[in-house]
């Protein structure tokens, strides 16, 4: 019984850290995130993201310690964690194809 409520004590301390780490990193995206646009035509909207890719500031390593801590604080709804989400999710897409039209 005192085990389960350490532990319950614990990950709700590690939930709380996790957030307020989320906190702070979501701003120091936004020079990355402000690079992405939303393009809408007849109803069709999707994230224009090239201008983004091409940037230095939206590096693989840093996009995906965003995409992390922000899944785990539970707060991926936010828009520059969901731009974050799509561009790492791009990048990974980018690198995929390359290795494969290399080994085809």
């Amino acid at each position: 019984r005192k085990l389960a409520k350490f532990q319950q004590a614990q990950k709700a301390a590690r939930r709380k850290k996790v957030m307020a780490e989320a906190k702070a990193l979501l701003p120091t995206i936004t020079d990355c995130t402000g690079l992405v646009e939303m393009e809408c035509k007849a109803g069709h909207c999707q994230l224009m993201t090239q201008a983004a890719l091409a940037s230095p500031k939206c590096s693989e390593e840093r996009l995906e310690k965003i995409v992390n801590v922000t899944e785990e604080a539970g707060v991926q709804d936010n828009e520059d964690a969901s731009k974050a989400v799509a561009l790492l999710f791009e990048i990974r897409a980018a690198k995929s194809d390359a290795y494969q039209q290399v080994n085809a």
